[in-house]
């Protein structure tokens, strides 16, 4: 009867573990499917990130220009406008 018991004990244990290693194997390919979303999210990421730097790397000279010349003329207004209000 005792050997009956530990064979029955062992049995399902022995089962328990077959479970365990299943819910185990299926969270590891629910990890390994979530690595592998988040590698090509961040591929895509890096990809757009230097898309980005190189555009902002061929706009940046010509705002830079832009800003050059706006403020050059606002500049210019300004001590127009200052020699004006001196005659005055």
């Amino acid at each position: 009867m005792n050997e009956q018991n530990d064979v029955s004990t062992l049995q399902r244990e022995n089962q328990q573990l077959r479970e365990e290693k299943v819910t185990v194997e299926m969270e590891k390919e629910v990890i390994f499917n979530h690595y592998e979303e988040l590698l090509k999210r961040y591929e895509t990421l890096s990809a757009l990130s230097q898309h980005m730097a190189k555009e902002l790397s061929e706009i940046a000279p010509r705002y830079e220009a832009l800003n050059k010349s706006k403020l050059t003329k606002v500049t210019r207004k300004y001590w127009e406008l200052r020699r004006k209000l001196r005659r005055k």
